[in-house]
């Protein structure tokens, strides 16, 4: 499958809560309790100012497919202290990295390996800027979250919270 990048721009954050719904719905389906407030019918303020800050600081990617449908949305960051700074605090660790976040993609494509043809993507992205690690969290909880990203060459770091949440830090050297 050809997939396409395209920065998002701030006036298309609708389109950004309506992937975060969806995901959040199918997760639900599966007994995952991630993300679930954002199907609340008003969702936290401190979950929609933070993708709101990720719109206005363009931040955020969506992923197309060649019939240019949306099939997947990211937040790619330089730098994450809501997420890692406890880590780069203790460890002392201020590497250029790109973080990830609010990864998302239409649970219809499930199968066809676009959540790591996307990642792949990423990673392209960041050693075109000389940047050589790559970070993401998810939450402690979700084993078979925690495997795809293991499968995928991730590295299990510490532990962190934020928003309410146990999250589990990964890295990747590309």
């Amino acid at each position: 499958m050809n997939l396409t990048l395209r920065k998002a721009a701030p006036d298309e954050i609708g389109t950004g809560f309506v992937l975060l719904e969806e995901a959040a719905a199918w997760l639900g389906e599966q007994g995952v309790d991630l993300w679930q407030e954002w199907l609340w019918p008003e969702p936290p303020e401190n979950f929609v100012s933070w993708v709101k800050q990720g719109f206005d600081d363009n931040e955020f990617y969506f992923v197309y497919d060649e019939s240019n449908e949306l099939v997947g949305m990211f937040r790619l960051q330089y730098y994450d202290v809501t997420f890692w700074g406890g880590h780069m605090e203790k460890t002392g660790d201020h590497s250029a990295a790109g973080y990830i976040h609010s990864f998302t993609t239409r649970r219809r494509l499930k199968g066809n390996r676009i959540g790591y043809s996307i990642l792949e993507m990423i990673e392209r992205i960041l050693i075109e800027q000389d940047i050589h690690l790559l970070r993401l969290d998810c939450v402690s909880h979700d084993k078979k979250l925690r495997e795809y990203y293991e499968n995928f060459g991730f590295i299990p770091q510490e532990a962190a919270e934020a928003f309410g949440e146990k999250l589990q830090l990964y890295e990747k050297r590309i």
